[in-house]
């Protein structure tokens, strides 16, 4: 009974109603319009562009290592720092020990150690406050590596996967620095 009633109903529609049907766009037809597309591109492209930006914002921030020294980042390129060490500090007489003053910043709490050289660490005043090869540092520090006159090199090495490499060049006399990672 069901089926002859379905069957006669759906046999007597009105053409009438059919037509009209027909010609009224559906909502899911609307979407599909090429003007929806054109502006979903638009938007689309867009997006994208904003997610390479901050990407790229994110891993140019997770590359570097965090470590500011004398106000500038330090990088894997070295970096002339012998203007900031007095020269009274960074030569001393022959078979003594050369004392080199670093103003760090470290944006992550960082276990620094040392092999070739001593750390000191001094307050705000100028007071020694630690001595030592293995330093726990975070945020602005003023550090002393002291270390023998022959040396010419001093690395620091760090828990981050990263050494802070101080290297004299003997023949022009000017101290670098740079990450070595």
């Amino acid at each position: 009974m069901k089926n002859e009633f379905l069957a006669r109903a759906m046999t007597n529609i009105d053409s009438a109603l059919i037509d009209e049907a027909n010609e009224m766009p559906s909502k899911r037809a609307t979407l599909l319009t090429p003007a929806f597309f054109s502006g979903f591109k638009r938007y689309g492209a867009l997006a994208a562009c904003l997610v390479l930006i901050v990407g790229a914002i994110i891993a140019v921030n997770s590359a570097t290592p965090g470590v500011i020294l004398y106000g500038e980042p330090i990088t894997a390129n070295a970096r002339n720092i012998t203007e900031y060490i007095p020269a009274s500090f960074a030569s001393s007489d022959e078979d003594s020990t050369r004392v080199i003053p670093l103003e760090f910043e470290f944006r992550k709490t960082t276990v620094l150690s040392t092999e070739n050289a001593n750390i000191s660490v001094l307050d705000g005043e100028g007071n020694e406050i630690f001595s030592g090869k293995t330093y726990t540092a975070k945020g602005k520090q003023n550090l002393v590596l002291s270390l023998p006159e022959s040396e010419t090199e001093a690395t620091v090495s760090t828990d981050r996967g990263y050494d802070i490499v101080l290297k004299k060049d003997d023949q022009l006399g000017l101290w670098y620095v740079f990450i070595d990672k």
